[in-house]
């Protein structure tokens, strides 16, 4: 996948750039909240075209990568939800002899919340930073 990035700063063979909201976004006949927004990230990529400050590059993550991450960011989430919603519709609403669909909503937000803070967490230690590189291609 491919997106335009502007070179904010260079620190040997890395570079931290600026992407700006993706140009599927412009094309999307879908008038969400996102297309009316300035969506800036700064990521941290390899700089192996030696570009400089104020240069626009072109960056990539592979697919693979891409889809990766997506399934982190989503399908962990939709899984901790419907996981919890189980656990407390059938075992929880047992044991605390409570309304069954209050006790699987409640718990299902609780751990979709915990598998957000966890996936937080393990960005913070670095564990999906080499697997998720992405590079200055142009």
């Amino acid at each position: 996948m491919r997106e335009k990035a502007l070179v904010i700063s260079t620190n040997g063979d890395k570079a931290v750039v600026q992407v700006t909201r993706s140009t599927a976004c412009e094309h999307c006949s879908a008038k969400c909240m996102v297309a009316n927004e300035s969506i800036d990230i700064n990521a941290e990529v390899e700089n192996s075209v030696n570009a400089q400050i104020g240069d626009t590059v072109d960056v990539e993550m592979e697919f693979s990568g891409v889809m990766s991450a997506s399934a982190i960011a989503y399908g962990v989430p939709f899984l901790a939800f419907f996981g919890g919603a189980a656990l407390g519709y059938y075992v929880l609403s047992e044991l605390l002899n409570m309304s069954r669909d209050l006790i699987g909503l409640a718990t299902g937000i609780i751990l979709i919340v915990v598998s957000y803070l966890a996936i937080k967490q393990l960005d913070k230690k670095g564990v999906f930073k080499k697997r998720f590189i992405i590079k200055i291609v142009k």
